[in-house]
This record gives structure tokens, sequence and C-alpha cells, in this order.
């Protein structure tokens, strides 16, 4: 219990900070008078503020070799277009601070922030924190992979997906495409309040993460109408809608459906956040008269997340081509839009032309070698013919329909019983983002090499579609309220929803006095915070088992205060698939894995005597001093002989080796 409340008073000062940096600096530049509604204001100073916070965190560490400088170049043309619109009020800022005080910390207002963010914490808290010496459960590979970026980041100040390699070789220090902006920010948290990154990312981030969220949605509700207090209970069941996941495994074209089905409150929330907060702030700025503005709002996503830039622009693009053609909109308008749209493409293209470094990216491999094993691929021959025929460009909506038909259904019901139209409701904030779904599935049909892990598309998708479902739902919600069937329904989709959210149990695969030992161990011998790890061949069974970078033996080690990562010392022993496509990619983690850049360097320069002489090299050029192994891994004699003490999980077999030096 004290260290959940200690956490929780850290989660309180984040808050606290980004919210005051963001409200102080719209109020500074004249924006703030002009933003109408309490919740619209609060939402807009927390995401001002997160922008800037992790602005200034990655300029201050690494220049303007960072993709955050994009959003200089964003921000510049929103307040040149604000300030063309009139919206810029430099007059009488102190009694505008004295107002805003007196309504935004007024004890119902602070009564309700606080119980709130206690609630949004308490969610994450459940989900991750562990009463037992572990301090959170590692639920999520991800965020454990997150963490040790963040971290690597961080510390080293050069932003690429590249993590421990960073600390090891210079060849890997050019920028590579990842989504960063929340990783910024959970390196810096991590350091000041020195706490290990996995429990940052997962127990104070990504509730920070909710409660903006929430505020985002109280915001929607105050655009329709009076604010109640039903109407702020739900709009936390809202933070749970997404796709319903379905037992779809071994469903030819099927089994892959769940990927579009994450909603707000999911483990990946610090990945999608950018997501939410861009579309919500989107949805907030009246299309009407500001639609530039909106749209420049919404291309600052394929700077926050690169892997939405084909959906966004094209989305936006297509969105002008149908004005263009209708003729609704001044020639000018869409001029300056389509600039904006090539001012971002072009930032990006030479952002990563100029800084970038194709050696290492999380998706890295030799374009040679992957066409040529895309050809060998039977389920990939399959997939082209389908394309070919044009059967694969339903297939993707269909999965996709597949998560989300309870929702679909509900919202037919909704529109049928309202006697409204899908295009009633439809204004050009939302025709813009159901273009940008359109343009999504098109990019996915064209360009994805395995249209069953849509990367390019699915985040962008599933974030877009659960805004569109609480933005219809908020804005009839007077009627579901009224309406018994569509209440009973909303409200068994909600809790089924969060039903799924929260796991039935947690039995933790390792001996708690192993890692108290462990952590002890630690502390006396104040051990180098890299270690290595080793695992047999045969543990890696699946394509991503194989990017050593993630799956990692020893992953508890997260846990601890400094910790950044283990490196694999057997990833020649790693087996390859027999599915030429899995192949590839593969090939590609093995390569850019660490001990195998090392011994390829030797390589090249003539040092290389066996593996075993490597792995020593290695331990001792890096003063590594610990190493963890599998029960099944095999520890070579040579390095049998550095072992100073060695600890064993009684459960999983699992051991835990401080080195000695040489």
């Amino acid at each position: 219990m004290k260290q959940y409340i200690e956490m929780y008073i850290i989660y309180i000062a984040i808050l606290m900070a980004i919210f005051n940096i963001g409200y102080f600096f719209l109020l500074f530049l004249g924006i703030g008078k002009q933003i109408s509604g309490n919740y619209r204001k609060v939402f807009f100073s927390f995401f001002t503020g997160a922008i800037i916070l992790s602005c200034s965190i990655s300029f201050y560490k690494c220049g303007f070799k960072t993709l955050n400088t994009g959003l200089i170049v964003i921000g510049s043309l929103l307040f040149y277009e604000i300030k063309k619109a009139n919206k810029i009020d430099n007059t009488g800022k102190y009694s505008t601070f004295i107002k805003d005080f007196q309504l935004l910390f007024a004890r119902k207002t602070i009564i309700e922030f606080f119980l709130a963010s206690a609630i949004t914490y308490t969610i994450s808290a459940i989900y991750y924190y562990d009463s037992s010496i572990l301090l959170a459960k590692i639920r999520c590979l991800d965020n454990y992979f997150y963490g040790i970026i963040s971290e690597a980041i961080y510390s080293t100040g050069y932003e690429n997906s590249g993590g421990l390699t960073n600390y090891f070789f210079q060849e890997v220090h050019g920028n590579s495409p990842y989504h960063y902006f929340e990783l910024w920010l959970n390196g810096f948290f991590s350091s000041i309040f020195h706490l290990p990154n996995f429990i940052c990312i997962s127990i104070i981030l990504s509730p920070c993460f909710y409660f903006i969220i929430y505020i985002g949605l109280i915001a929607l509700f105050q655009t329709h109408g009076t604010i109640t207090l039903s109407a702020k209970f739900i709009a936390i069941g809202l933070l749970f809608l997404n796709g319903i996941k379905l037992p779809l495994e071994g469903i030819p074209y099927l089994e892959y459906a769940n990927g579009y089905a994450y909603g707000i409150m999911s483990e990946l929330t610090p990945k999608f956040a950018s997501y939410y907060l861009v579309i919500i702030s989107f949805i907030l700025i009246k299309p009407s008269k500001y639609t530039t503005i909106s749209n420049l709002v919404l291309l600052t996503l394929p700077i926050l997340a690169i892997t939405s830039m084909f959906a966004i622009i094209g989305g936006i693009l297509l969105y002008l081509l149908i004005v263009f053609i209708k003729k609704s909109v001044p020639l000018r308008f869409i001029i300056t839009n389509s600039i904006y749209c090539l001012v971002v493409f072009l930032f990006l293209f030479l952002f990563y032309k100029i800084m970038g470094n194709t050696y290492l990216s999380v998706y890295s491999t030799s374009e040679k070698d992957l066409i040529l094993n895309l050809f060998k691929d039977k389920d990939w021959q399959i997939a082209q013919l389908l394309r070919i025929i044009g059967i694969e460009l339903f297939l993707q909506p269909i999965k996709f329909i597949v998560v989300y038909l309870p929702w679909l259904l509900l919202a037919l019901v909704v529109l049928s019983k309202t006697k409204k139209s899908l295009f009633s409701i439809l204004n050009n904030t939302h025709l813009r983002l159901l273009l940008i779904i359109i343009v999504g599935f098109i990019v996915s049909f064209l360009f994805e090499y395995n249209p069953n892990h849509p990367q390019l598309f699915f985040m962008v998708s599933s974030t877009i579609t659960n805004v569109f479902f609480i933005s219809l739902f908020i804005k009839e919600i007077n009627f579901i309220k009224k309406n018994q069937l569509t209440l009973i329904s909303f409200a068994g989709l909600i809790a089924y929803n969060i039903y799924g959210y929260f796991p039935k149990e947690y039995n933790s695969p390792h001996d708690e006095k192993y890692i108290s030992n462990i952590i002890s161990l630690n502390n006396s011998k104040q051990s180098n915070p890299i270690g290595c790890f080793l695992k047999a061949p045969e543990e890696y069974t699946t394509v991503w088992s194989k990017y050593t970078a993630e799956d990692q033996t020893g992953d508890y080690l997260t846990l601890m205060k400094g910790y950044k990562g283990v490196v694999c010392l057997n990833p020649h022993e790693i087996p390859l698939s027999k599915n030429p496509l899995d192949t590839a990619l593969e090939s590609s983690f093995i390569k850019t894995s660490v001990f195998y850049i090392f011994v390829d360097k030797q390589k090249k320069g003539n040092t290389f005597i066996s593996m075993t002489e490597s792995q020593l090299n290695f331990i001792d050029r890096f003063k590594i001093n610990f190493i963890v192994l599998s029960k099944q891994a095999k520890l070579p004699p040579i390095l049998a002989n550095r072992i100073d003490t060695m600890i064993e999980d009684s459960r999983t077999g699992e051991r835990f080796a401080l080195l000695h030096k040489k």
C-alpha cells in the first residue's frame, strides 16, 4: 500500500506539471483565452503540455536530431493559421488566469479531478500492481520493450529503436522510425523519480493518458449539452470501448482479426496514446470555420506515430479532392491544405534521408532477401492472387467488421430509432476520419507484404473507429439512456469490455525468494545495469521469440532501478523457420542483435577465434558481470569458470549468475 500511494503521488505530480506547462503556454500565446468550455481548455492544456515536455526533453538530449522537430514545424503553421483566423487575444491574461483558476480549482472540480485520476490510476494498478517484491506484473512484453527503448534514448540521446545496441556500436546511432513521443516522457519521468522504466510506463504514464483522454471525452459531452454525473461515469465506461476479441485462431484470413480490437484501456495505451489525443483534439475543433486548423492538428499524428502517415495524409488529400469536385470551398483552401500535407511528407522523408540509419530498425530486413523469400512463400502467393482478383481488398474490412460487429449493430439501432441516417451525423470532421480509414485499407492492401500483420494501418483504424463510436454514443446519449433496449445493449458491451480487460489471475512463474535474492545480490555487488542471457535453441519456437531485444530471459530484471537490458549471447544458434516469409523477418532480428554485430565486426577485423572466445571477449570488453540462463540453456565451460555466485529459481529452473572479473 505504501508503494501504491507513493506512485500515486508521483502520478498526480506529473499530471499537474503537464497541465501547468500547457495551460501557461497557451495563455502566453494568447490562445488559451479563446478556448471555450472548461473541459476543452483542460484537455488542450494537457495535450499541449505533453507535446512541449516531450519536445523539450528530446531537444535537450539530442538537439534537433529528433522527430519532434516536426512538431515545431506544425506548431508554427498552426500559430499562423490561428492568428489568421483572429483567434489570438493577448489582452487580459491576468484576469483570464484568475477566472480560470476560480473555475478549474473550485472545490467541486478538484474533487471530480481527484476521483477521476484515482480511478484511472487504480485501473492500471489493479492490472499491473503486485504487492510482492516484483512491484509490477509483467503482462505486456510490448511495454517491457518500450521501457528498454525509453531508457536507451534518454540515456544515449540517440532516437532509434535499437535499444541496447546504442550502448555498444556507433553504427546504429542514426534515427529510425518509431513512436518516440511517449518514450521520451517515460525516460524522463523514470529518471527523475528513480523508477524502473517498466513500472513508470505501466503504472504511471498509462494512467496519465487514461485521465487526459477521459477529460477529452467529457469535453465531447460538453459540446453536446450539459454535463451530468451520469455522463462522467459513462465517460469512464467509454474508456473501455474496443472491438470484441473473438476465438478466431485457426480460421483462415480471420485469425489475426483481433489485431484490430485494441481500445483505449489497453496494455498498449502508451503506443496508442498519441492517436487518441490527436483525434479527440481534431473532433473538438469546430469544423465549419477552422478546417485548416483541424487538418494541421491531424497532421501532427504522422510526426508522433509515423505508421499513420499514409492513411492521414492520404485521407486529407482525398477529402480535398472531394470538396474540389463539389466546389464547396475556395481553391485557396485546397492549395493551402495540400501544401501543408506536402510539408509534413517532405519533412519525414528528408529527416530520415539525412539523419536515418537503415542499419537498424525494429522491422529492418534486406529488401532483396525479403522479395526473394516472398516469392517462395505459398501463403504470400495466394494473398497476391487474391489481391489481383480484388478479393483481398475486401478481406481487411471484413476482419475489421467482425470484431466491431456488436458496436456496429448498436450504432445502427441507435440511428434507426432516432430516425437518422449515417450521413446526417457525418459532418466534415467525421467524413475526414472515415476517408482516412478507407485510405488506410487501400494502403494496407497495396503495400503490406504480410496482410495478416498490417502495421501500417491497424493502429490508426482501431483508434479512429473507437472515437467514431464514442462520439456517436456521446451525441445520442440522451436517447440511449431513455431507450431500454439500447441502454441494456450499451451497458452490456461496456461491461464485457471491462470484464475482458482484467485477467482473472496472475501467477508469477518465478519464486519470490529467487527475485529477492537477485535484488539483494545486485545491491551489494553494484552490478553493471547491462547483462547477458542464454536460451537453448529449441526454446525459440515463434517468430517474435527470435527478436531477442524484446523476448528475453530474465524479464523481471526490468523492475530494478537503472536496468538497461540483457544481451543474447547465442543468436547464431537461433534456428530459422521453414516459412520463407517468417525467415526474412527472423534473419533481420538475428542480424541486428548486439552480439551478432559484435561477432561480425570481429570477423571483418580478422580477430574472430571461436564463438565461446567471442562470448568471453564481449563480457570482458563491456564489463558484463551477470548472466541469466534458462533451464535448458547450456553454459560453455569457458564461461562456467567465470561464475562467482549462482542462484537458481526453484519454480522455473532459471539461473542468475554473477561473474567475476578476468
